[in-house]
């Protein structure tokens, strides 16, 4: 169908203006996000109207509702910065239903919606991406960060400890109960920790910048509560709106922000693994 092609092409467009957005800006464009929801919600209804299927519209509509909830809690956490979460929700409408062009993801006798496959393929490959950005961010600033590191694991070794006790007991209730797979989790578990003070070491010491009040864009994670005469501008989930950029900008006061990972670029990669359905052929093959 041409308008599942023209919805695939459209958003490979978008998502590489707003990847390259992200990584020289580190934000995304309001207009970006915005014009690709309407453009596909535009077309979405053409073809539900040409195809006589209300569902082809419908389903965008679902699937909008979903990954708004979605793209607000990981907002809410700081998981997402603003224009990544209003991206996902267009790609949601985008790519509300499979693509007829594409191969449906099958495990066995099952088939997954390329909704889910694609929301999948984007945690997957963003923890991937995650761990790969901040070790490169520690090795590049390997200085502060080996600072930071040895700073917060004496500060936590103690809690450090008393975790990898108790999981140095659980291998013999394993053994006992024969369930040798929980090892993995028990791997896991071990490193936890570990991989906790890592993360927050690279965020410590390398994803803080001391930022020019001309630096500043709206949406900026500030890390402490700045005073401004008389007015606190505090810390919260939404970022720095542009009345408060204002206000530092008059005040011409330096502020520590946190910056987070270029997040756009994983949703591309995730995009295009999808539509070819590379890692549904990989999981298909190891099972």
């Amino acid at each position: 169908m041409i308008i599942d092609y023209m919805l695939a092409v459209i958003a490979l467009i978008w998502l590489i203006a707003a990847s390259a957005s992200d990584i020289k800006r580190r934000e995304v464009a309001n207009w970006l996000s915005f014009s690709l929801l309407a453009i596909a919600s535009g077309l979405r209804a053409i073809g539900a109207i040409t195809m006589k299927q209300p569902s082809y519209f419908l389903y965008g509509i679902l699937v909008f509702a979903i990954f708004y909830a979605i793209s607000e809690l990981f907002y809410q956490t700081k998981i997402f910065a603003g224009g990544d979460a209003k991206l996902l929700v267009a790609l949601g409408v985008v790519f509300a239903t499979q693509p007829s062009f594409s191969q449906p993801f099958r495990i066995l006798s099952l088939e997954f919606p390329f909704i889910a496959v694609l929301f999948y393929n984007i945690l997957f490959i963003g923890s991937l991406f995650g761990i790969v950005y901040s070790i490169v961010l520690a090795i590049t600033n390997r200085k502060r960060f080996i600072k930071e590191f040895s700073k917060l694991e004496k500060a936590h070794r103690k809690k450090i400890c008393f975790f990898e006790i108790i999981l140095l007991i659980l291998p013999f209730l394993f053994f006992i109960t024969g369930i040798f797979s929980i090892l993995i989790l028990y791997f896991l578990g071990l490193i936890y920790p570990l991989l906790y003070v890592f993360v927050k070491s690279v965020e410590n010491a390398c994803m803080l910048k001391l930022a020019n009040p001309k630096e500043l864009t709206e949406g900026d994670w500030l890390v402490n509560a700045v005073k401004i005469g008389r007015k606190i501008i505090k810390p919260t989930a939404d970022g720095l709106s542009m009345q408060e950029i204002r206000m530092i900008r008059k005040a011409n006061k330096k502020v520590l922000i946190k910056q987070g990972i270029p997040f756009v670029p994983v949703f591309l990669i995730a995009v295009i693994v999808s539509l070819l359905n590379v890692l549904g052929e990989i999981v298909a093959l190891i099972i």
